[in-house]
């Protein structure tokens, strides 16, 4: 998905501390959820008002992060559920998110979750090595 080289370079550090920082100070309209247990952090979830051009009166579900030694055990479940509950009482009436385009097995998961493809494709670029992404969405129900 992302090369080994790439991810090498990532500085995690900086990337925790920003995710903190975004805790402590949040943006305006944008929620970060945490599921934690003790002081270990097992996952986040960042969304809100959608950031790209046309999409900014739908929901986006920017960042669903599980640690990998925590897979499977229905984190990531209740954290798309605790998200998609919110923007649904907020009366969004859809969400989008982009996923990486070889990810499958998060494919799946979103699948599951009720999102499909919308044929969209961007790509973004990290230590010069493209990386492509696919968009998906979903509606969210009625509120009421």
């Amino acid at each position: 998905m992302i090369p080994d080289d790439a991810l090498d370079r990532l500085e995690v550090d900086q990337w925790e501390a920003h995710h903190r920082d975004r805790l402590h100070a949040p943006e305006p309209h944008v929620a970060t959820y945490v599921a934690e247990h003790g002081d270990q952090i097992l996952g986040l979830a960042i969304c809100g008002h959608g950031r790209h051009i046309g999409y900014g009166s739908q929901a986006e579900l920017a960042a669903l992060y599980v640690d990998p030694a925590h897979h499977r055990l229905g984190i990531g479940t209740m954290l798309a559920d605790t998200v998609l509950d919110d923007m649904d009482y907020l009366a969004f009436e859809s969400v989008y998110l982009w996923v990486l385009e070889a990810n499958a097995g998060s494919q799946r998961f979103y699948r599951r979750m009720g999102f499909a493809p919308t044929g969209e494709r961007q790509t973004f670029t990290v230590h010069g090595y493209e990386i492509p992404e696919v968009c998906w969405a979903r509606e969210l129900p009625e509120p009421g």
